[in-house]
């Protein structure tokens, strides 16, 4: 194996090389090649043109969705603390629990409500007041989404709130099962293309994953910090919380 020295010296030579921290990537994703990628491209540009060819050329015809995990315990990596120190504490929430959040926006820019899926089958003492008007929420026993929570996205928030924009829309999910069945019949009858996105390519295709995700999730960090100052972030809390990342996001 090279030396530490070797290292050096060849950082040396090579200023353009610099150490990064690397993601971990799936083998499935690794595998996914440029040739699939561009047939995608040519069969989802063959699709639509079919329906309605003016629908690649307007932005505010064009949609994605998808969602992530935030969890209850954002408190931060490091800390300053004096030499010597054995043991660094931070006061954080105890628990592993993660909210899903469903996000949703056009290419031009127009945000749909989002929606917060909580683990669990019942709201036990939840104040109403403290969910931002602007968001959907529901529940499901892991707190992922499945076929009915999507349809009931779909109904009473995505095709309200895209009303004024002319039919059809094409909506880009992922590959889910969630969004592959009992929805299409609704989709079909109120104008809404569902189609899904290349499997294992969501790290660089999907646009809100590789463009407002990371974003959203450190803001979500800051503001989970500011409630940690004044109490344990929680289940009941954590719709204020995520209302400051959100909105300060997606401006």
């Amino acid at each position: 194996m090279p030396s530490e020295k070797w290292c050096r010296l060849f950082k040396k030579r090579h200023p353009e090389v610099v150490l990064r921290t690397s993601q971990k990537l799936g083998k499935q994703r690794a595998l996914v090649r440029k040739s699939s990628i561009m047939k995608w491209f040519a069969d989802l540009q063959a699709t639509i043109t079919d329906i309605d060819a003016s629908i690649l050329l307007d932005p505010s015809r064009i949609y994605n969705c998808d969602e992530s995990g935030l969890s209850l315990d954002a408190s931060s990596g490091k800390v300053l603390s004096f030499v010597g120190t054995k043991f660094v504490y931070q006061v954080g929430s105890e628990q592993k629990t993660m909210i899903n959040v469903l996000v949703c926006c056009s290419a031009s820019g127009h945000f749909v409500h989002p929606m917060m899926i909580y683990p669990g089958t019942q709201f036990r003492g939840f104040r109403l007041q403290e969910v931002f008007d602007d968001s959907f929420i529901t529940k499901s026993k892991n707190g992922w989404t499945n076929q009915f929570i999507f349809l009931d996205w779909l109904q009473k928030v995505f095709h309200l709130q895209t009303a004024h924009v002319k039919r059809p829309i094409l909506l880009l999910v992922d590959g889910h099962i969630s969004h592959q069945s009992i929805e299409a019949t609704f989709c079909k009858d109120n104008g809404i293309i569902l189609y899904a996105l290349p499997p294992h390519a969501s790290h660089f295709m999907q646009p809100l994953d590789v463009g407002l995700f990371k974003t959203m999730k450190a803001e979500w960090r800051k503001s989970a910090k500011k409630q940690n100052e004044l109490e344990i972030v929680t289940k009941h809390t954590f719709a204020l919380g995520f209302k400051e990342a959100y909105e300060t996001t997606i401006k």
